[in-house]
């Protein structure tokens, strides 16, 4: 690997850590600032380092997924089961998060090189503050793009094991299906998939923006940041557990909105994203929307947490040996 290929990795793996000069292509110490073609080849490095962190982050955070099951079941059965079924779950969870953690990172760089944004540390003066309130903006921002860019993805997907995962706990039997896909395209056809669209993408737009966006915002000013030692690590985990807190509060009255939907699929009302809010609310009122929260942020969703940790870990290790 060259001189040039090193320094671009670089910029790659820590796109927010320098100040930009837009009209000279460098930053002001000196360093390439990579163009719009590098930052989408490199992306795919990106998504093999999503990969690997989102099956690292599966690991560390299923036994305390399984916490939640806790006087209902045997935890030590739920655990066996779920490593039983680790296999199948990664097949659909590793790469819809590596591909929004490498979607996140490139829509980071391209609208850091589109806009005049120069990091510096709020605690300076006024105007370091609003440059890092413009910082904070492209961060948030390139998080509900990789939010909207990868829902659309993968909504079809989502959608039809909603609905095959309702239609196996309403039959309980044998599903002659092949699998969600097939149950869906067979019942209902391609086009009923976007059904619900739109609060999906809310809530994928809203929990991913306020994740990397918090989480990004605030790993920049942490004095620990490039330390591996336990204390580092210890500040990303806090760092990465707030992000996850705020995000989960933002974004789950969508979430409830969801599982309201699956109670009026066997009306034939038409299912919109106002009519799941409108239902929640009137039958659970104004907490019904915030319901789940606090299991939510500290144990069904500790698989953002890990995940956000080993990530940077990943990309940390990898910029120390270019």
């Amino acid at each position: 690997m060259n001189n040039r290929e090193n320094s671009m990795l670089f910029s790659l793996l820590h796109p927010s850590h320098d100040s930009y000069d837009l009209l000279g292509r460098t930053s002001k110490s000196g360093r390439q600032i990579p163009d719009d073609q590098q930052v989408i080849e490199q992306m795919g490095l990106n998504f093999v380092i999503g990969s690997s962190a989102s099956v690292l982050g599966k690991m560390i955070s299923t036994p305390i997924q399984c916490l939640s099951v806790l006087g209902r079941q045997n935890y030590w059965n739920t655990c066996v089961m779920n490593a039983k079924m680790f296999g199948s779950i990664l097949f659909k969870f590793a790469p819809s998060q590596a591909l929004a953690l490498s979607l996140k990172d490139g829509f980071s760089e391209l609208l850091m090189n589109r806009v005049n944004v120069r990091f510096a540390s709020p605690f300076v003066d006024e105007s370091n503050r609003i440059e890092y309130l413009k910082f904070v903006g492209v961060q948030f921002s390139s998080g509900a793009l990789a939010g909207a860019v990868s829902h659309c993805i993968l909504h079809p997907m989502e959608m039809a094991q909603l609905k095959y995962h309702h239609y196996l706990s309403n039959h309980q039997v044998m599903s002659q299906f092949k699998g969600p896909m097939d149950f869906a395209l067979k019942t209902n056809g391609f086009f009923k998939l976007f059904n619900g669209f739109g609060m999906f993408s809310m809530h994928s737009i809203i929990y991913r923006a306020f994740l990397f966006g918090t989480f990004d915002s605030l790993k920049v000013i942490n004095p620990y940041q490039d330390e591996t030692n336990s204390l580092g690590i210890l500040s990303k985990i806090l760092l990465a557990q707030a992000a996850t807190c705020i995000s989960t509060f933002f974004s789950i009255p969508f979430l409830n909105a969801r599982r309201e939907m699956i109670t009026l699929q066997q009306s034939n009302l038409p299912i919109t994203t106002r009519s799941c809010l409108k239902s929640l609310y009137s039958n659970s009122g104004f907490r019904g929307l915030f319901n789940g929260f606090v299991s939510q942020s500290l144990l069904h969703r500790s698989s953002g947490t890990a995940i956000l940790v080993c990530y940077d870990l990943l990309q940390q290790y990898l910029s120390s040996r270019v």
